[in-house]
C-alpha cells in the first residue's frame, strides 16, 4: 500500500510539472516566432530600380543616378596592375551559393570620373578613357565567378563612374 499511495501523490505534481513545461514551450515558441534569421539581406538595401532606356534620348549628366548603394561582397581594387583576389572571389562566391544555389551576381566595373554612372558605353567611352580597362576588369572577374559553375545567365556586367574613387574597382553584388 505504501508504493500505492507515493504513486497516486506523485502523479498531480508530475502533471503539474508537465503542464508547466507545455506553458513554457508554448510561451517560448509564441516569442521566438517573430524572429528572422540574419543575413544580407537584413543590412544591404535592395537593389535600385533599372531605368528605362528612351529611344534616341541621351540622359544628360545632370540626371545621374547615385552610386549603388548595397554593400558589396566583394571590392577588387585595381591599384596595382594584377591584384591577387581569386581566393577571396572563390570563399565569398561559394559562401553566396552555399546560402542560395541560384544566387544571381552584379559584377560593376567602377571607375573614377564625374560621367553619370549606369550610361550606355559610348557616353561611358566620352567620360572615362579607362573605359576598356574596366570592362576588362568586370570580365575577368566574371570569368572567375563562372569558374565556380555559376551560369553566365546568372552574372550581370555593369559600368558605373564614382568621384569618390581615385582607382579603378569592381564591385560585386548578390541580387
Amino acid at each position: 500500500m505504501g508504493k500505492h499511495r507515493s504513486r497516486s501523490t506523485g502523479m498531480p505534481a508530475a502533471r503539474a510539472r508537465c503542464g508547466l513545461l507545455a506553458v513554457a514551450l508554448a510561451g517560448l515558441s509564441l516569442a521566438l516566432s517573430g524572429c528572422t534569421l540574419i543575413d544580407q539581406r537584413t543590412f544591404g538595401a535592395p537593389p535600385p530600380p533599372r531605368p528605362v532606356p528612351v529611344l534616341g534620348a541621351i540622359a544628360p549628366a545632370a540626371a545621374a543616378l547615385p552610386v549603388d548603394p548595397r554593400v558589396p561582397l566583394v571590392r577588387i581594387a585595381y591599384a596595382t596592375p594584377d591584384p591577387v583576389f581569386r581566393p577571396m572571389l572563390d570563399y565569398a562566391v561559394h559562401a553566396a551559393q552555399a546560402r542560395d544555389p541560384g544566387v544571381a551576381f552584379d559584377v560593376v566595373a567602377v571607375m573614377p570620373g564625374q560621367g553619370a554612372p549606369r550610361q550606355g558605353a559610348p557616353a561611358m567611352a566620352a567620360a572615362t578613357p579607362a573605359l576598356p580597362a574596366g570592362a576588362a576588369d568586370a570580365a575577368s572577374v566574371m570569368r572567375a565567378i563562372m569558374a565556380q559553375g555559376v551560369a553566365a545567365s546568372r552574372i550581370h556586367l555593369s559600368l558605373a563612374t564614382d568621384p569618390k574613387v581615385s582607382t579603378r574597382e569592381v564591385r560585386v553584388y548578390v541580387r
